[in-house]
């Protein structure tokens, strides 16, 4: 798996720099921001993508006919990522109604990942009342906050502060549980809120999601679309290959008979995505792509900045690891 990493990243640089000397900047970038427009009676929408794309998407089903719309994504794991500001709000009362209510010790189990160097910081809220604050780093850890007595509480909130996206760097908290005394909660679950923004009630999410095709479609109906229309389609949760993952689980669910699909993808994804569900699904079916004008996931000027220089330059590797190696099994699996 490394070796084929290094070779593709190599490969990558090689066709990062032809680009540059044959084509330019702005070029390389629409080769793989690709837009490939097909009648097409069923949408795709990559699950992962930004909610500016995915309000772009909603536009996109609000202007055409779409029989149906399949999500994608792969299953959730146990982490939740905090990708904006806001608080990860714990309900005790909800989670141990019948249980005794006092505790000592507080630990909150996460990781980060930094922007422009500087890790996640989060404070630790306990019903309004502030009772620590921890900075996280790259390798998952227990924080641990200590109170001057044992308390009781109707809720404990992870408030992550100091979200950023510079570039591709996008600044992100990932937490996997707290720990109150010797009881364990997981952030994923059924009492646990996302209280996005400015805490204030107004933007306030589930943590109990099984995957993220399944928030995304409830993002997408929150903005006008028809639940009717929809349907969540989740892979298992796998490390990689996750595009053929999900592209798998279309071509199963296909209506018999359907002649061409049209993909909803990230911007400079879009190629790839494309050509990995025209591989999977055969001559027989048309693979039409759109790629999302979404500057907040990455911008034409990717160049200025280091992240978005990684990541265009993975993408390339990636799409060209795709063009020549990649041939799905017969037996389709993944």
């Amino acid at each position: 798996m490394v070796r084929r990493t290094v070779m593709s990243l190599s490969i990558g640089l090689v066709l990062c720099t032809a680009g540059f000397v044959l084509f330019g900047k702005e070029e390389l970038f629409h080769f793989l921001a690709l837009t490939k427009r097909v009648e097409a009676p069923i949408l795709v929408i990559e699950g992962w993508i930004s909610e500016e794309a995915l309000l772009q998407a909603v536009e996109e089903i609000k202007s055409n006919n779409y029989r149906q719309v399949f999500v994608t994504s792969i299953a959730h794991d146990s982490v939740f990522r905090m990708y904006s500001q806001g608080g990860l709000r714990f309900y005790l009362s909800d989670i141990r109604p019948n249980r005794p209510q006092s505790f000592q010790t507080i630990q909150i189990n996460a990781y980060g990942r930094a922007a422009q160097g500087i890790q996640a910081h989060a404070k630790v809220i306990l019903d309004t009342t502030q009772v620590g604050e921890f900075t996280a780093t790259d390798e998952l850890t227990w924080h641990p906050i200590i109170l001057p007595t044992a308390t009781k509480a109707d809720s404990i909130t992870v408030v992550y502060d100091n979200n950023q996206r510079v570039g591709n760097e996008d600044r992100d908290l990932f937490v996997y549980a707290i720990q109150l005394d010797s009881i364990t909660i997981p952030a994923r679950h059924s009492a646990v809120r996302y209280d996005r923004g400015k805490l204030d009630g107004n933007n306030v999410f589930r943590t109990d999601y099984e995957s993220i095709a399944a928030e995304s479609s409830e993002f997408l109906i929150a903005n006008g679309v028809d639940s009717t229309l929809l349907r969540i389609l989740t892979a298992p949760p796998v490390a990689f290959e996750r595009t053929y993952a999900s592209a798998l689980m279309v071509k199963r669910c296909l209506p018999e008979g359907t002649r061409a699909i049209i993909v909803f993808s990230r911007r400079t994804h879009a190629r790839r995505s494309q050509l990995v569900y025209q591989r999977m699904l055969g001559d027989a079916v048309d693979v039409g792509i759109i790629a999302a004008n979404s500057n907040s996931e990455i911008s034409e000027n990717w160049w200025q900045e280091r992240g978005s220089r990684n990541y265009v330059l993975l993408q390339l590797a990636k799409y060209l690891y795709t063009k020549m190696l990649f041939f799905p099994a017969d037996e389709d699996t993944v």
